[in-house]
């Protein structure tokens, strides 16, 4: 799934359980505390890495007194770095009501909608003024970067450059459109400038691990979220983001260990809900992933990574039309996100819109002309159109791009055969199912080929080698093996592959079908009429 660059996620707002043994320790004698104490303590606590310490600090303080303003405002910035955003808002905007400046709670409370998904109040909120204050400047870039309003934020973050050249923020927010636009030495130009300005930046460092696995450079990418854990041990989105790089290499042991870890910091984590689903989804378990979608969308409508996650795990569980209706209030906002267009064109290939399909991979393969993903699917829409050349065509390039591909190359002997190309059809067919060991369609479209050529001896090798790949045999191939021996004219052959694929599959109907003919070739119309 495409990434969101160095953005967090959001929270669930729910009592944190978690921290329930730590009552009796910090609360026991909070009643002799003055306020000012616990507010001490509740900055020591968070200086230390000691998140939810700091929280119950806050909370026993605002028992005390529920209009402490700077209480509201310091808990509303713990909950950011937790990721609990829901939780965050509701304190922000509390503190907000107490009569805090807006230059005080803007850019904490903004990081909240953002996380949340709700750039919109961010523009509503915050005008498009050169005389604000960077870090609000920087926000309102960040939300029309959200918004894909990728220009608009570019000419903003610029002009911020141009009256404070060293300004962390802007050179970060050109870095993410630097990388959302494939240009990784200009992204990481800037962000080079970004950490020589900010070193210990987090959404810096963040975005640093980011474009190392756009590059492929996990190790790398993996020790750029650890070391913001090692500044900020309670960063609950470095969790997250090691957790995402282990789903992505299979380590799905790892990544659950690192959600537990995200999970005891902030318990009301829309993104380790997010993530959690993801896992499960990666894991083949789409029910339980959805679950938790259900519950990230429930409290945040527009959290926008859900949405897309929801969309693929609904179209897993062959439900192509929810699995749209997410997809069109994803792309709404985000109309060229790869993933999500790739998703939707396989969506109306499903539903034999082809070209619908087409009209919706056109601008992306203009945009990526060298995504296999793409020029497969753009082959597709096409064979199913009956457009061999132009299926031909994008199949050709996807397999040279990708040589040991075997559906590719079956694909690309289908469009041949629609083109009336035998030879040079069986040649690809060959090579997929030499490829593919696990693909018997292949195979099947191979050996159907070459019947339909006289090329009987050659099916019958090739149904043998797919009884060896396979290492052992199905009723499908016993099924297909005995319709080459039919067409070798050896009918007791034939017989004995169909009786053994009934022999696995009693109510297996091919083979039920081409008996019941052996038997009425055979002048048996009783046996037939029993099969």
């Amino acid at each position: 799934m495409a990434r969101y660059l160095a953005r967090p996620f959001p929270a669930l707002p729910a009592a944190a359980l978690c921290c329930s043994l730590l009552l009796p320790v910090l609360s026991g004698c909070h009643g002799t505390q003055n306020s000012d104490t616990l507010l001490a303590d509740a900055q020591q606590y968070r200086q230390k890495g000691e998140a939810r310490a700091a929280i119950i600090q806050l909370k026993n303080l605002l028992q005390k007194e529920p209009d402490n303003a700077a209480a509201r405002l310091l808990l509303g910035s713990i909950y950011i770095e937790t990721g609990e955003a829901l939780s965050a808002d509701k304190e922000l905007r509390k503190a907000k009501s107490l009569g805090l400046a807006q230059q005080q709670v803007m850019p904490l409370l903004g990081k909240a909608w953002l996380m949340l998904g709700q750039a919109d109040r961010i523009l509503a909120e915050i005008a498009d003024d050169a005389a604000l204050p960077p870090a609000m400047l920087a926000l309102r870039g960040d939300a029309l970067l959200a918004l894909d309003r990728r220009d608009e934020a570019r000419t903003l973050y610029t002009r911020m450059l141009e009256a404070h050249p060293d300004q962390a923020e802007a050179l970060l927010g050109l870095a993410r459109i630097a990388a959302l636009e494939q240009q990784t030495a200009a992204a990481e130009l800037l962000l080079a400038q970004a950490l020589k300005s900010a070193p210990a930046s987090i959404d810096a460092l963040r975005l640093q691990g980011d474009l190392q696995r756009l590059q492929g450079k996990d190790d790398a990418a993996r020790l750029s979220y650890m070391h913001i854990l090692k500044i900020k041990p309670d960063n609950t989105q470095a969790h997250i983001d090691l957790a995402n790089l282990d789903i992505a290499q299979k380590r799905y042991a790892e990544a659950a260990a690192q959600l537990a870890s995200a999970r005891s910091t902030a318990p009301n984590s829309l993104g380790v809900l997010q993530a959690q689903g993801l896992l499960d989804f990666r894991q083949g378990k789409p029910k339980a992933a959805l679950q938790s979608l259900q519950l990230v969308l429930k409290a945040a409508p527009d959290h926008m990574p859900s949405i897309l996650l929801a969309a693929a795990v609904q179209l897993s569980l062959g439900s192509p039309q929810l699995a749209e209706s997410y997809l069109q209030r994803f792309l709404a906002v985000y109309p060229k996100h790869l993933y999500a267009i790739k998703m939707m064109a396989s969506i109306e290939l499903l539903r034999n819109r082809t070209d619908a399909a087409i009209d919706l991979l056109q601008p992306a393969l203009s945009a990526f002309p060298d995504d296999v993903e793409l020029l497969s699917l753009a082959g597709e829409a096409h064979l199913r159109a009956r457009r061999y050349d132009k299926a031909t065509a994008y199949f050709e390039k996807a397999s040279t791009l990708a040589p040991d591909t075997a559906r590719l190359h079956a694909a690309l002997g289908v469009s041949r055969l629609g083109m009336g190309e035998s030879g040079r059809a069986i040649s690809e067919l060959e090579r997929a199912s030499t490829l593919g060991k696990g693909m018997p369609q292949a195979g099947t479209m191979l050996v159907m080929t070459l019947l339909r050529n006289k090329q009987n001896d050659k099916a019958l090798a090739t149904v043998k080698m797919m009884e060896q790949q396979q290492k052992g045999t199905n009723p499908l191939l016993l099924n297909l093996k005995g319709g080459v021996y039919m067409a070798l004219r050896d009918v007791p052959a034939a017989r004995a592959s169909f009786e053994q694929a009934l022999g696995m599959d009693p109510v297996y109907l091919p083979a039920l079908n081409n008996l019941a003919q052996l038997d009425l070739a055979g002048k048996k119309p009783e046996q037939a009429k029993q099969r």
